[in-house]
């Protein structure tokens, strides 16, 4: 849902709420130095604080995921940030992508339209989804290539989650590498060489 405004025109609140984005979206990418065979975390700080506690997703940046990297997860999230947790059997620091929502502010008739809720949508990031297929090696991380339809204006973050009823005894993990304006690289650890759907979400600015 979107609207256009012309010079002159009266700004009301059915018109705002279209502009703005249902959602607030920060993303980034942060490193973790692991304890060997131990879940290690790290704090991550929001670039902005939320009005709101948001939901985070991760995904790890490394081509050995399933092999070395076993897993990434978040816990204690708050307004201000995040736990980032690696569990890694070597002590490599790691690269992890991370993307945060928020619910956004909503206009009602006669308020007043504050730069700080304008921003909202100058602030936010767009969206690109799509769903990848990797036909593994199995018991081997396997990559693809994958590039966007329209590039970014910077180098965005991405998220990626396996389609399978699967996970964690025969997919060990996906994650992504190699992340530019124009695409990036997906990665999937499988014990059986049976295609896999991966999907995945890019954000960044357009």
């Amino acid at each position: 849902m979107t609207y256009t405004f012309t010079d002159g025109e009266v700004a009301t609140a059915a018109k705002l709420n279209q502009i703005i984005p249902g959602r607030l979206t920060q993303a980034g990418v942060a490193r973790v130095k692991p304890v060997a065979n131990t879940p290690t975390s790290a704090w991550v700080a929001f670039p902005s604080e939320f009005p709101t506690i948001p939901q985070v997703m991760v995904t790890a940046n490394t081509t050995v995921i399933g092999s070395t990297v076993k897993g990434v997860s978040v816990s204690n999230v708050t307004t201000k940030g995040f736990l980032l947790w690696v569990y890694r059997t070597d002590t490599a620091g790691t690269y992890v992508s991370w993307q945060a929502f928020a619910a956004g502010a909503a206009f009602t008739d006669g308020q007043f339209a504050y730069a700080g809720v304008l921003g909202q949508s100058a602030a936010a990031l767009v969206a690109k989804a799509g769903v990848i297929n990797i036909t593994p090696v199995a018991n081997t991380p396997t990559s693809l290539a994958v590039t966007f339809g329209t590039p970014f204006a910077a180098t965005p973050t991405i998220i990626a989650c396996p389609v399978t009823t699967v996970p964690g005894s025969v997919v060990k993990g996906v994650a992504v590498t190699s992340v530019t304006r124009t695409g990036f690289t997906g990665w999937i650890y499988r014990t059986s060489a049976t295609p896999v759907d991966v999907a995945y979400i890019a954000m960044g600015r357009l």
